[in-house]
């Protein structure tokens, strides 16, 4: 996440309804905010503007950013802790189509999709999508 990326803000409500619907003793969210402009009031403001319900963490050294292989914000990873597996990775759902263009009608919903599999035991059919938003900053000082 990026508190000052539009896309993030757009898909704030979103990670809270995402939330009170899949949170579970068997998935849990964390969100991490890689790049150093990120401040800890400024991801507080994020958190309390968006009432997300989850641990919002920063991720300086990129070291979640860079075991996920993340380079856009927002980008979701569901990861299976027991197996140490990526099972999905990319977009929350499909609407933007380029960076300020949203679509008027969603019509993939990647992330749920993905979750609505696991919680059914079923294989997930989409595993990767190209999420779109703002660029993690790998140049920035303290990752280095």
């Amino acid at each position: 996440m990026l508190d000052e990326c539009r896309i993030c803000q757009n898909y704030g409500p979103d990670f809270k309804k995402l939330y009170d619907a899949y949170a579970s003793d068997s998935i849990s969210f964390v969100g991490y905010f890689p790049n150093f402009s990120s401040k800890k009031k400024n991801i507080d403001k994020f958190k309390k503007t968006f009432s997300i319900p989850f641990d919002l963490k920063t991720d300086y050294y990129k070291t979640q950013t860079k075991k996920f292989g993340a380079e856009i914000l927002p980008t979701v990873v569901v990861y299976d802790e027991k197996k140490k597996i990526v099972l999905y990775a990319g977009r929350i759902d499909d609407r933007y189509h380029k960076i300020g263009k949203q679509k008027r009608v969603i019509t993939s919903y990647d992330l749920i999709n993905a979750l609505d599999s696991i919680i059914a035991d079923k294989p997930i059919l989409i595993k990767n999508t190209q999420p779109i938003g703002c660029f993690i900053n790998f140049a920035d000082n303290i990752s280095n």
